[in-house]
């Protein structure tokens, strides 16, 4: 999905004010409101944790479209594996509607579907399958040559629980839960001051997954995931990325983990249904996506 504005015009943001000097201290409230909620099931929770080691990969499609002025339709297919390659570990397609008053600013409007299959040291019984309702604001400064963007989303999902009926799984409910994430991500290029066709540049991000509702009691931490990647910017409409995501994440039982080892491929692309984007909304070609951000 869409996420910071073009390093091409990270200096530009900079100077025109669309990205102040108050999101840093916004960030930083964000973390420490993350870092209470973290310590949450730790101290609510006296039972050993089990930790599993996991190496997987995934493969990831994004593109976006402009079809007006400021409106923008993105896309993204996720196909995840584990063993590297051995299983079917989960399917993630995702759309949304994106608003972009200003090249520092973007807002979405979502839905995702997504299924999980038991896979690794610690599957599930049955196959997991969820629909998702998301709202997402990002944000994008400079600070030099590096991009940096806070990505802040809510998400409404509905988790099917399966369980054999005849013979057959089948899902029983759905479960309603929520779940916020903030993203901190930052991308600096590698041959010079912006990003030209057929350069590199390298990203690095954080982020974390807070679960919150009357469902959930064990897991408000959900996920923490580590990013790091090298990409090439073929040209204004292609980029390219392989990176490395380290996922932490929790059970619904509050002890075991998964620590997740993750290779991840992923390919950008940018249309314009409208010929020529109007200055400052246009689609960020050059935009850092860590790799394996979109997990979930």
């Amino acid at each position: 999905m869409p996420v910071p504005a073009p390093i091409r015009d990270a200096g530009k943001v900079a100077r025109d004010g669309r990205a102040p000097a108050r999101v840093l201290p916004l960030a930083r409230g964000v973390w420490l409101l993350l870092l209470v909620a973290v310590s949450l099931p730790r101290v609510a929770s006296a039972q050993p944790r089990e930790t599993r080691e996991q190496v997987n990969a995934w493969l990831s499609l994004y593109t976006e479209v402009q079809v007006a002025n400021r409106w923008f339709a993105d896309a993204d297919l996720s196909i995840r594996r584990s063993g590297p390659l051995d299983e079917m570990a989960q399917l993630l397609p995702r759309v949304s509607v994106r608003y972009q008053p200003a090249s520092a600013i973007r807002f979405n409007w979502g839905y995702a579907f997504s299924e999980t299959w038991p896979y690794g040291k610690l599957p599930v019984a049955f196959r997991a399958p969820e629909h998702r309702m998301w709202e997402q604001v990002q944000l994008s400064q400079s600070l030099g040559r590096v991009a940096l963007t806070h990505r802040y989303r809510l998400e409404q999902r509905w988790l099917g629980r399966v369980a054999e009926e005849d013979g057959e799984a089948r899902v029983q409910n759905w479960v309603r839960t929520n779940r916020v994430r903030y993203r901190v991500l930052s991308t600096v290029p590698l041959q010079g001051s912006k990003l030209d066709d057929g350069e590199y540049y390298a990203s690095a991000g954080d982020e974390v997954f807070i679960n919150w509702g009357a469902n959930i009691q064990r897991n408000v931490l959900d996920q923490n995931r580590i990013t790091a990647s090298l990409g090439r910017r073929f040209s204004k409409s292609l980029r390219m990325e392989l990176g490395y995501l380290e996922q932490l994440s929790q059970k619904s039982d509050g002890r075991h983990l998964e620590r997740n080892h993750t290779i991840v491929l992923s390919i950008f692309s940018v249309f314009s249904a409208m010929g020529a984007p109007a200055a400052g909304t246009r689609p960020a070609s050059s935009r850092a996506a860590s790799a394996g951000a979109e997990l979930q």
